[in-house]
């Protein structure tokens, strides 16, 4: 991976998801790039990843879902055969929507973990990301 000179101290995301789990000790069998999903999609990777028996883990960063419900199928098909989803996002709102379980980090550093409704509440995330005073909305 190149880390931009300009940004010093800081590594691309993408490298990170990369090379972390290798850094310590995991074996990583597949990296799929999407793009823009104009073809494939999450969902279709997760529920082919599914049905890998030598797959333990699947981690997803992500933008968009271009179809949550179908998204939400296949991440189910992949938990009920027994594999973790990981989702890296900036995309707070789509996090909160998604997850079973969700751990925040602010610059590295863990701030909170729990379920949607304990993020959603979590004073120190609603003043790292929002500022002090700003909440989530809830969404149904």
């Amino acid at each position: 991976c190149k880390v931009n000179t300009q940004e010093r101290g800081k590594t691309p995301l993408g490298c990170v998801i990369r090379l972390a789990p290798i850094h310590h000790g995991f074996k990583v069998s597949n990296l799929v790039s999407l793009g823009n999903q104009t073809g494939l999609t999450f969902a279709d990777y997760i529920e082919h990843l599914a049905g890998d028996p030598q797959i333990r883990v699947i981690t997803c960063y992500i933008e968009s879902v271009k179809d949550a419900v179908r998204f939400l199928a296949a991440a189910r098909k992949a938990r009920d055969a027994g594999k973790a989803i990981l989702l890296v996002s900036v995309e707070l709102d789509e996090i909160l929507a998604l997850s079973d379980r969700i751990i925040v980090l602010a610059r590295g550093r863990l701030i909170a973990e729990g379920t949607a409704h304990d993020i959603r509440n979590h004073p120190k995330v609603q003043e790292v990301y929002f500022g002090s005073g700003k909440t989530f909305e809830a969404h149904a």
